[in-house]
């Protein structure tokens, strides 16, 4: 299958990330250059964070990363918005943030 193929099978909607979304989700690390592949490999496969992407048809539109900590203040587990971005494809970024946040939050 090459990646015109694998463009087309996307769902549309909102769906976890995987590793062949590593070359998308680069431009939105903070880490160090060298290390960014390695630290976007362990925090995909991290049972401690979810990284979601929102696709529009196969364009992929925005990302909205979540962290799961331990709180003792709720007693349980916490979750926490981590990074939350517009990609260039989205047509509104407000609009793809309000959505971001509504699908992290339910």
């Amino acid at each position: 299958m090459d990646s015109a193929e694998v463009q087309q099978a996307r769902p549309v909607g909102f769906r976890r990330a995987r590793r062949e979304d590593i070359e998308l989700l680069l431009p939105l690390t903070a880490a160090p250059e060298p290390g960014r592949v390695r630290a976007l490999r362990r925090l995909l496969k991290s049972l401690a964070a979810d990284v979601y992407l929102h696709f529009e048809g196969s364009t992929a539109t925005g990302c909205v990363a979540v962290v799961y900590r331990r709180s003792l203040a709720a007693g349980g587990l916490v979750a926490t918005i981590d990074m939350l971005a517009a990609l260039p494809a989205a047509p509104d970024a407000a609009a793809e943030h309000r959505a971001l946040v509504q699908y992290a939050v339910y």
